[in-house]
């Protein structure tokens, strides 16, 4: 049931963020070409303030899915219930305090620390006010999702995120094609907020129908459980942090805010593949608690072995192909972008942002087992430590390479904080690094990598493709390629059979419907 559970979670978070893609990807190019490079990067810049702010949950959401997914398994309703008050009541008075926050940072000199043109800079001081005010209905609904992912019904959970975000960025859209005014194109992101909790908060309570949401009966033993986790998540938070969101401000201090845009874009393609891989390994969190709770931690297997070697096998085609088609990509993706800015002598910096991911994924199931089974020290303090040098390096690289100086720093990093895994976290799960790394890593990895070898000396043909058409079509035909190696070459046989098992029976099912 956990694994059917997290198969069908995983299916449905990559269906999510597919369509979320998708709006992106339309949305993007018509707003940089309506209100220009400049103005969409500071719609950016206020997304990246906001994120700021989430070290102020200090790492409860993940603390929040682990226990509410072991107390369902356990049908512990009064432990659950009370998870669940005491998160909502923590969260609520951490939505005042984001609010006062912003308010803060707008008004009080906060904003004038960076390159903002001064004829926007009232414009950007009222976003952040409305931003403050929406954080007050924004920050409740994160425990809600919370709550949907420790019961694994991410489905209903995607639902409601999808709506929102096809009215907020498809409104936003509509009204930069004919206002081309950017306070009215944010103005229209953020009215879903609201909707957004509303929603989540009926979709609780369809699985928790008894619940009550009572947020002032606050239990200082449940927080303490939770938190005790939950300090180490948020120091994992933090890092994640400084490996992303400061280089959108050191650049926002030190460029003008339209290499926020031309960052954000270089920066898409290997965070599709970040995505992919984070979708993978999405539903893994709850299902590892749950399973530990059930069958002990001797048994987990399943995810440090299987779980490892089959997200090389999805993510390392991700990555490879990216590294190819990613310039072409970006030129037919963004062609006002291209014409505004000096983006074109950054390329290379795309490239070379996917192919690390190669290194940067190879172990990110692993990881999300660690949380699952609650051993986050060690993996927070090695996360924190290499992104506050990846802080300083990006600070350092910025003014020597411009916008590719703070792309520098998290590849540097990279190169010791994976070894840092191998060394510190494998005794945690008694893992054998030289198999793991042979067997679940390299080897998974190959196929990608024959498949791309052999492609190399074709890579001059296809940085020249100028067709989506032509585009499309080789991208999915690499990518197909890789994964049917992929299958072949390292999926176990008992798993093809299983999978093989699965489409009959839909099959049958479909022909008896009918």
């Amino acid at each position: 049931m956990i694994i059917a559970k997290l198969l069908r979670n995983t299916v449905s978070n990559f269906g999510m963020k597919l369509f979320t893609i998708i709006l992106t990807l339309v949305a993007s190019p018509v707003l940089i070409s309506t209100i220009g490079a400049e103005n969409y990067g500071i719609l950016l810049f206020l997304g990246t303030v906001n994120g700021f702010f989430d070290i102020l949950g200090l790492g409860v959401p993940s603390g929040t899915v682990k226990f509410i997914a072991q107390h369902s398994e356990d049908e512990d309703r009064t432990k659950l219930y009370k998870i669940i008050d005491t998160s909502l009541g923590f969260f609520l008075a951490v939505g005042g305090a984001v609010c006062l926050g912003l308010l803060a940072f707008s008004w009080l000199g906060g904003v004038d620390l960076f390159r903002v043109p001064t004829d926007e800079l009232m414009t950007v001081r009222t976003m952040l006010t409305i931003s403050a005010v929406l954080a007050l209905f924004s920050w409740p609904a994160t425990v809600l999702m919370s709550v949907l992912d420790g019961l694994q019904e991410h489905h209903h959970k995607n639902v409601v995120t999808g709506t929102t975000s096809l009215l907020s960025l498809g409104g936003a859209t509509l009204v930069a094609l004919f206002t081309h005014d950017v306070f009215l194109v944010f103005l229209t992101q953020q009215v879903c907020s609201v909707l957004r909790w509303l929603l989540l908060a009926r979709g609780v309570r369809i699985y928790l129908p008894d619940w009550r949401p009572r947020p002032l009966e606050f239990d200082s033993a449940a927080f303490k459980a939770v938190f005790g986790l939950s300090v180490w998540m948020l120091l994992i938070q933090v890092a994640g942090l400084l490996n992303y969101k400061v280089d959108e401000f050191i650049l926002g201090a030190a460029l003008p805010f339209a290499m926020i845009a031309v960052y954000d874009t270089l920066v898409r393609p290997f965070r599709f593949v970040q995505q992919g891989s984070g979708l993978f390994n999405s539903a893994i969190v709850p299902a590892v608690s749950a399973f530990e709770a059930r069958e002990g931690r001797g048994n987990l297997n399943v995810f440090t072995d299987h779980g490892v070697r089959y997200n090389n096998l999805f993510v390392a085609p991700m990555a490879l192909t990216a590294t190819l088609f990613c310039a072409p990509f970006l030129r037919l993706w963004q062609p006002a972008l291209f014409a505004q800015t000096s983006i074109e002598e950054y390329i290379w910096v795309a490239q070379l942002a996917c192919a690390f991911q190669l290194l940067w994924q190879s172990n990110s199931t692993l990881n999300r087992v660690f949380y699952g089974t609650g051993e986050v020290e060690r993996i927070a303090i090695i996360g924190f430590l290499t992104a506050a040098l990846n802080a300083g390096i990006s600070v350092v690289l910025v003014g020597e390479l411009g916008v590719a100086g703070v792309v520098m720093g998290t590849v540097v990093v990279g190169l010791f904080a994976v070894p840092a895994q191998y060394i510190f976290l494998f005794p945690l799960l008694e893992l054998r690094r030289g198999r793991h790394l042979f067997k679940n890593v390299l080897r998974s990895q190959l196929p990608a990598v024959v498949v791309f070898a052999a492609l190399v000396p074709f890579w001059d043909n296809i940085q020249a493709i100028d067709s989506w058409v032509v585009l499309v079509a080789g991208l999915l035909a690499v990518l197909l390629v890789m994964w049917t190696l992929g299958w072949f070459w390292g999926v176990e046989p008992e798993h093809k059979r299983w999978v093989g098992a699965k489409i009959q029976a839909r099959r049958a099912a479909m022909k008896g419907g009918s």
